[in-house]
C-alpha cells in the first residue's frame, strides 16, 4: 500500500582507513498513483557513475530517461501506474586522514511510500571503533568479520508507509534509520569551532577609525550603548554575503554580519565571545554525532560587566535578542583550550503580542475601539520587515485587512498610527481607532459577548491519538487587557477565573467588573518544544480546557 512502493531500497558502502568511501545505491520503485508519477518523473543524477537509470514498463519494455544539456535532472518518459523506475548509481567521497568519518543517514521507511525490502551494508576497517546511531525499530545487524574489515548488514522487510501527522517533528527523527560514524563527537567539534573563531590578526587602524566614527557621540564607559550602535551600523550598512574576513566585511560593506560586528567590537576593546547553544527543538541524541547536531545555534556574549547575549539575523532584529529555542538552554563558550559550559539567560525580548483596548459598548451591541497591539521580539521584526516594503496607502490596507480583521472580524478602521516603527529595539505598536457594528450579539435585554483576541489552542491537537511527537517551533504568547465600558446600569455574569498549566505552557483568565467597566485579562503562553506521544492525551485535555476557558461567553444584562 502507498502512493508508490520501493521494491528494492539498497545501499552498500565500503569505507577506507582514511575515511574515504565508495558506495552503490540501487532503487526499484513501483508507481501506484498519479501523485507518484509526478513525484518521481524528474530525478537528479547524483552519482559519479550511473549503472542503471530506466523505466521498466508493465509489458516488459525498457525506456531510457531523457537528458537535456545543462538540466540537473533527467525525465523518465511515458510513465503509467504499474510501471517501475530503476536507478543504480556509484558514489565516491574523499577522506579526512582517518580522523573522522560520517556515513550516510539511511532510512528504512518514508511517508506515502511502502517498502518491500530496504537494506544497508557497511564495510568498515576492523581497527576503527564505530558509533552506530539507530532510530526506531531497526533489527540488529548481521556482522561478518573478514580480518582487516567487517561487514554489517541491516535489513527491514515489508515496511509500511509512515504516518503523516500535522505539527509533527521532521520525519528524520522518528523514521527507522541507521547512521555510522567514527571520530565525530561534541568535544572535537567544539575544539575545531574554537580554533575557527579565535582572532589572531592584529587590529586594523582603518577599522578603529570607522568604529570610532560610529560611536563618536557615545562615551567610552557606555560599553553596551557602543555595542548597540555598532550592531545597528552593521545591519543597516553591510549587505549579507559570504565574505568572512571581518576587515573586508566592514570596508567593503558586504559579507558576514557576525564577523563584521565582532571585528568592530574588538577594534574598540569591547570583549565579544562566541558561543554554541543547544537547540531545544533538536531531536534526542542517538549517538555522539547526534549530540553535535543538538548544538547548532550561534550566540555572542558582548561586554564585561552585565554582558549582553544576542544573535544576529536581519536589520529589524532587536539588539540583545535570543531566539526562544535557545533561551535558558546549555551553551559552550568558544574560547581557551577547553570550552566552558554555561546556561544562556532566559530573559530578553519575548516573541509575543500584547493587546490593550478601550471599548465603548452600546446597547445595540456596536462598539467604538481604541486598540493598541504591541509586537515584541521576532514578531516585531517580521512586521517591521513587511511594513517597510509598503507605501502609506498599502500599509493602511494591510493593517485593516490583516491585523484588525484578524483580531476583530468585521471591524472598520477609522485611523491608525505606527509607533516606534524605526526603533527596532522596542516593541512595534500598531494603534487603531475603529468601529464594529456587532461586537456583542443582542437578544432582548441581553448582550452575548464572545471574548476577542484569543487563540484556539486545540488547532495543535486535532488527532485522537498520535504516533509522532508534536513540534512547537517557537514561543507563542498573547497578553490581553481589554477594558469595556458598558451601557449605564448593565450587569455582567463572569466566568470563573482559570489557571491552566501543562509542562511549560500556561493559560490564565482573570476577568473583572467594577464601576461599569468590564476588564478582560488573559495570558496565553505556549513554549517552543515538543509534545511526546505518551503526553498527547494530557495535552489534548489542556488545549480543550484552555479553549473553553478563553472562549467562555460573557453575558451582559442591560436592565
Amino acid at each position: 500500500p502507498g502512493t508508490a512502493a520501493r521494491i528494492l531500497d539498497y545501499l552498500a558502502v565500503w569505507v577506507s582507513l582514511d575515511g574515504s568511501s565508495r558506495s552503490v545505491e540501487h532503487q526499484v520503485i513501483r508507481l501506484q498513483s498519479e501523485e507518484a508519477i509526478r513525484r518521481f518523473a524528474e530525478q537528479e543524477v547524483r552519482g559519479d557513475l550511473v549503472l542503471h537509470m530506466r523505466v521498466i514498463k508493465r509489458d516488459g519494455r525498457i525506456l531510457e530517461p531523457e537528458a537535456v544539456d545543462g538540466k540537473p535532472t533527467v525525465t523518465f518518459p511515458h510513465l503509467e501506474i504499474g510501471d517501475y523506475i530503476e536507478t543504480e548509481q556509484v558514489f565516491s567521497r574523499e577522506g579526512t586522514s582517518g580522523n573522522s568519518y560520517e556515513g550516510p543517514h539511511w532510512f528504512f521507511r518514508e511517508k506515502d511510500v511502502a517498502y518491500a525490502r530496504s537494506e544497508m551494508v557497511m564495510i568498515t576497517p576492523t581497527e576503527k571503533t564505530l558509533d552506530v546511531a539507530v532510530t526506531g525499530a531497526v533489527p540488529a545487524p548481521q556482522l561478518t568479520d573478514h580480518g582487516y574489515f567487517q561487514v554489517r548488514r541491516w535489513r527491514v522487510d515489508q515496511s509500511p508507509a509512515a504516518p503523516d501527522e500535522p505539527h509533527s517533528v521532521p520525519a528524520v527523527e522518528y523514521l527507522p534509520s541507521v547512521r555510522v560514524t567514527w571520530g565525530v563527537d561534541l568535544k572535537t567539534h567544539l575544539r575545531e569551532l574554537t580554533e575557527r573563531v579565535t582572532e589572531s590578526t592584529p587590529i586594523d587602524p582603518r577599522i578603529v577609525r570607522i568604529a570610532k566614527r560610529i560611536v563618536a557621540d557615545i562615551p567610552a564607559d557606555q560599553e553596551t550603548a557602543r555595542a548597540r550602535s555598532l550592531y545597528r551600523w552593521i545591519l543597516s550598512n553591510v549587505q549579507a554575503d559570504e565574505e568572512s574576513d571581518g576587515r573586508r566585511v566592514i570596508v567593503g560593506k558586504r559579507g558576514n554580519h557576525w564577523r563584521g560586528f565582532v571585528t568592530l567590537c574588538r577594534s574598540l576593546g569591547i570583549p565579544v565571545t562566541w558561543a554554541l547553544a543547544k537547540n531545544r527543538l533538536a531531536a534526542p541524541a542517538a549517538g555522539p554525532a547526534d549530540e553535535v547536531r543538538q548544538f547548532t545555534t550561534t550566540a555572542l556574549r558582548v561586554g564585561r560587566k552585565d554582558p549582553v547575549w544576542l544573535t544576529i539575523a536581519d536589520k529589524y532584529t532587536p539588539f540583545g535578542y535570543l531566539p526562544s529555542e535557545i533561551r535558558g538552554m546549555p551553551a559552550f563558550l568558544l574560547e581557551g583550550n577547553l570550552p566552558a559550559q554555561l546556561s544562556l539567560p532566559d530573559t530578553g525580548a519575548e516573541d509575543q503580542v500584547r493587546f490593550d483596548a478601550q471599548v465603548e459598548l452600546a446597547a445595540d451591541g456596536s462598539a467604538e475601539f481604541t486598540l493598541s497591539q504591541a509586537y515584541h521580539g521576532r514578531l516585531g521584526a517580521t512586521l517591521r520587515n513587511g511594513l517597510g516594503e509598503l507605501g502609506a496607502s498599502q500599509a493602511r490596507d494591510v493593517i485593516e485587512s490583516k491585523i484588525l480583521a484578524t483580531a476583530l472580524p468585521g471591524a472598520r478602521l477609522k485611523t491608525h498610527e505606527l509607533i516606534a516603527l524605526d526603533d527596532n529595539d522596542v516593541p512595534l505598536v500598531v494603534r487603531m481607532d475603529s468601529r464594529m457594528a456587532h461586537f456583542a450579539l443582542g437578544q432582548g435585554d441581553l448582550l452575548r459577548l464572545a471574548p476577542p483576541f484569543v487563540p484556539r489552542l486545540s488547532q495543535f491537537a486535532t488527532l485522537p491519538t498520535r504516533q509522532t511527537p508534536i513540534l512547537l517551533g517557537g514561543d507563542r504568547r498573547w497578553d490581553v487587557n481589554l477594558q469595556i465600558r458598558l451601557p449605564k446600569g448593565a450587569q455582567v455574569t463572569l466566568p470563573k477565573p482559570s489557571q491552566l498549566r501543562f509542562l511549560d505552557h500556561r493559560v490564565e483568565v482573570g476577568d473583572t467588573f467594577e464601576d461599569g467597566v468590564l476588564t478582560l485579562k488573559r495570558v496565553v503562553h505556549i513554549r517552543a518544544g515538543r509534545i511526546a506521544p505518551e503526553n498527547y492525551a494530557e495535552f489534548v485535555r489542556f488545549t480543550r480546557d484552555a479553549d473553553s476557558a478563553l472562549g467562555a461567553e460573557i453575558q451582559i444584562r442591560l436592565r
